[in-house]
């Protein structure tokens, strides 16, 4: 994913990625927010971390989420 393409911002619990090539707006709620945070910081393990402590989820389950939020992603803002 190009990183440089897409611009963050977290306004109260939601976040928002804007595409500079497609000129696209996401809305991400607070756990989408928390996971964008860790891949733009390079500590994604960090926020599946904060996740769990945050949030009464199996870690098994919470990993493919993310990776399937990752994909996910990646198909939206290009790689």
């Amino acid at each position: 994913m190009d990183l440089n393409r897409i611009n963050y911002r977290r306004i109260g619990e939601r976040g928002y990625i804007f595409d500079t090539k497609t000129g696209y707006i996401y809305l991400l709620n607070e756990t989408s927010s928390i996971i964008v945070e860790g891949i733009l910081n390079n500590n994604l393990e960090g926020a599946i971390e904060r996740i769990l402590e945050e949030y009464d989820t199996d870690e098994d389950t919470l990993r493919k989420d993310v990776h399937e939020f990752c994909n996910a992603l990646e198909g939206l803002c290009g790689r």
